[in-house]
C-alpha cells in the first residue's frame, strides 16, 4: 500500500467558536510545532506512484482528521481510513467533526484545497490503467489546473515562535495541470502582484513546476494556447499578506483551480 499526501502543516488553527488558539490534535499529543514543506510533493508522489514497476496494488488518500467508513472518491472501495500522523493538514475533500468535540473547523473555510480533486481522479484513473504521467488525462477530457501557494512570506514575522524547520519554506507558486493527449503548443504564465515570473511550456499528460519570487498580493496562474491567448486562468484567491493576519505562522496553502476564459483573477481577498 502506498500513501498520497502533501505533508504540508498548518502550525495552529482558530476555532470558529472561540478566539483562541490551538495546535491540531496531534501536535497537542506530541507537544510539538512542525512545520512540513509541502511545495510539490503532491504530483511528485504521483509521479513516483506511477513510476513504480510493479505499480502498487492499492493506493490511500490521507487526510488528517478521523473520519467514518465511507466510499473512497472516484473508486468502488469501501474502508476505514486511519487517523493520519499529524502535524500534516492536507485535506483534499470535506472535513468532518473530530470525535472530541463538534466545534466546526476554520480552516478549510477560508483555505478550500478541492481544486485538487481532478488532479487526484486524474492519477487514479492513469493508475488503474497501469498509465504514467504522461498517460494521465483529465476528467472529461476537460483541461485541469492547480494553483497552490502559502498567504505569508517567508521573512514575515509573527507572534509566537516559529514552527521548527519554518526554514524550509519558500515563497513559490506550485502549481500542477493535466492537458488531454493531442493538446499542442500550450505553455502555463505565473503572475505574482502583476510581476510575471516565469512561462514555461506543458505537454499532455500532467505537468508540473514552481515559479519563485513571490511577491505580496494577487497570485495568478494562465494557460497560453499556440497562439500566446489566454484560454484559462484561476480565479480570486487568498492574498500573499504584508503583515501576519491569522496571528499565527499559518503556512496552509490556497489552492485554486483553473476556470474556462481569459479573465483571470480580480485581486484577491483578504484571509
Amino acid at each position: 500500500m502506498i500513501a498520497l499526501s502533501t505533508l504540508q502543516f498548518k502550525d495552529a488553527v482558530g476555532l470558529l467558536e472561540t478566539s483562541s488558539l490551538i495546535v491540531l490534535s496531534n501536535c497537542v499529543q506530541y507537544a510539538t510545532n512542525i512545520y512540513r514543506a509541502g511545495d510539490l510533493n503532491l504530483p511528485i508522489r504521483i509521479q513516483n506512484i506511477l513510476d513504480m514497476s510493479p505499480q502498487p496494488e492499492f493506493v490511500e488518500v490521507i487526510t488528517w482528521v478521523n473520519i467514518p467508513s465511507f466510499n473512497l472518491p472516484f473508486t468502488h472501495y469501501t474502508y476505514t481510513p486511519p487517523q493520519n500522523d499529524g502535524p500534516e493538514s492536507h485535506y483534499i475533500g470535506n472535513l468532518w467533526p473530530e470525535s472530541g468535540g463538534d466545534t466546526p473547523y476554520s480552516s478549510q473555510a477560508a483555505f478550500p484545497h478541492n481544486a485538487w480533486q481532478p488532479l487526484i481522479t486524474s492519477f487514479i484513473a492513469a493508475w488503474k490503467a497501469g498509465g504514467s504521467t504522461a498517460s494521465m488525462s483529465p476528467p472529461g477530457n476537460q483541461v485541469m489546473g492547480a494553483l497552490w501557494y502559502k498567504t505569508i512570506l517567508q521573512d514575515e514575522s509573527c507572534p509566537g515562535a516559529q514552527p521548527e524547520a519554518f526554514s524550509t519554506g519558500t515563497d513559490t507558486l506550485n502549481w500542477a495541470i493535466v492537458l488531454p493527449a493531442g493538446s499542442s503548443g500550450m505553455q502555463v504564465r505565473g503572475t505574482s502582484n502583476n510581476n510575471v515570473l516565469q512561462t514555461v511550456n506543458v505537454y499532455p499528460g500532467m505537468s508540473f513546476g514552481s515559479f519563485k519570487d513571490v511577491h505580496a498580493g494577487t497570485q495568478l496562474l494562465e494557460l497560453l494556447d499556440s497562439s500566446g491567448m489566454v484560454v484559462m486562468a484561476t480565479g480570486q484567491g487568498g492574498c500573499v499578506a504584508t503583515d501576519c493576519p491569522d496571528g499565527i505562522y499559518n503556512m496552509n496553502y490556497q489552492v485554486l483551480g483553473l476556470a474556462q476564459g481569459g479573465g483571470g483573477s480580480s485581486g484577491c481577498t483578504n484571509v
